[in-house]
């Protein structure tokens, strides 16, 4: 697109006026594209206005008010009125590291593997354990990007 905005404009210069202006678009919207990535912004936004309903989701979680059996991890179903906070099923990931209940609402759910989500964790010490690219069995599994967000809340990608 910008390249063909910019033959135009090189060959309607002298006859149309404003020929630029396709151009100029053009390279405002690619610069755009390059400097404000959509995702982050997207994430982000998700966050912020989700955070407050996946905090009442933890806390009935926490207090027993879902029912859920809980072995190492599971996968635990959540009310139909919290069913958009996490992405493809109405349902987040719960698990106990260290004794401490950590919470996952995904954001993204490949077939198999590649997932990426928000991540609740009562006490700030059991993020220290997990590293970059290193297998574990656990809902944070060969993480390839851990980012503290906010205290207790972390976004983590895992392939």
């Amino acid at each position: 697109m910008i390249v063909s905005s910019a033959v135009y404009w090189f060959r309607e210069r002298g006859r149309i006026e404003n020929a630029f202006i396709p151009f100029a678009f053009s390279f405002l919207s690619l610069c755009f594209m390059l400097f404000f990535p959509s995702t982050a912004l997207i994430l982000k936004a998700d966050f912020l206005l989700k955070r407050e309903e996946r905090e009442e989701v933890v806390k009935m979680l926490a207090n027993k008010q879902i029912d859920y059996s809980l072995t190492k991890t599971s996968h635990v179903d959540i009310p139909e009125e919290y069913a958009n906070l996490s992405a493809g099923f109405p349902n987040v990931v719960v698990e106990q590291v260290d004794g401490e209940m950590c919470v996952l609402f995904y954001t993204y759910r490949g077939l198999t593997d590649n997932s990426s989500g928000f991540v609740y964790v009562p006490n700030e010490k059991v993020m220290t354990q997990f590293k970059l690219r290193e297998y574990g069995n656990s809902i944070f599994y060969d993480p390839i990007e851990i980012t503290k967000i906010t205290d207790h809340w972390y976004f983590v990608a895992n392939t």
